[in-house]
């Protein structure tokens, strides 16, 4: 970004009347903006036997279990004999971007730590409440090999759209642009599923600008630990 200065002086701020400018931009390229840079990616490089390393908050109050990062993938713990679907929920730690509308682009891939199974549902929340110990937010849940939008708001979750299939291996974008929500495929920039929210339910602003995932499984005697598709990269940006 090249960026605009008077008299080499950067400016700081530009507005028209009382009313301040966030972008400028000469074409397509954008040449100054007033938004600070912000950005957050985790490649999972590094194992951890309990939790998702240090950019990353477990949200007690909604885990019956732990994370951990097995083979650079984000999973649960062994699940021994419990047959009770437990679910690992993180936050990333105290990150929150500066403006409402942000990309989550992330990489499923199935557990390879324990068996992958369909049934068993990922979720990466958007928009989320930076409260850390609920997941108010636009969730996308990975489940059945399929996709799909769901709004939790004041702790109720309600469907929205339809579900469309998602690859393993590939990354996707999970866009929270304006009022629509969308997950796209980046091999091929096919939509896989949105929803617009044309009612405006979804809390934005301050407070409502962090990151948030979870990961479920399940253990049984002779079967051992079965789970949901973990992540093995998520980044978390400006749109």
């Amino acid at each position: 970004m090249a960026g605009v200065s008077i008299g080499g002086t950067d400016l700081s701020k530009v507005a028209i009347g009382e009313t301040e400018i966030e972008k400028i931009s000469i074409g397509d390229e954008l040449v100054w903006t007033a938004i600070p840079p912000f950005s957050f990616v985790d490649e999972f490089a590094t194992a951890v036997a309990t939790g998702w390393g240090s950019q990353w908050t477990k949200i007690g109050a909604m885990s019956a279990t732990d994370g951990r990062v097995a083979s650079g993938i984000a999973i649960a713990v062994d699940q021994g004999f419990n047959t009770t679907k437990r679910a690992a929920w993180y936050r990333a730690t105290d990150v929150a971007a500066p403006v409402d509308d942000v990309v989550a682009r992330f990489r499923m891939s199935q557990p390879g730590a324990y068996t992958y199974d369909a049934a068993h549902e990922a979720v990466l929340v958007s928009r989320a409440s930076e409260n850390t110990s609920d997941a108010n937010g636009v969730w996308v849940v990975l489940h059945n090999n399929q996709a799909r939008i769901y709004t939790v708001i004041g702790g109720t979750q309600t469907a929205r759209g339809t579900a469309g299939s998602y690859p393993m291996g590939v990354d996707l974008e999970f866009r929270a642009i304006g009022q629509t929500y969308s997950v796209v495929r980046m091999d091929t920039e096919a939509t896989i599923t949105s929803w617009t929210d044309s009612t405006n339910v979804v809390p934005t602003g301050a407070g409502y600008r962090g990151l948030k995932a979870a990961v479920t499984a399940t253990g049984s005697f002779g079967a051992g630990t079965k789970g949901s598709a973990g992540f093995d990269r998520i980044e978390y940006g400006l749109a």
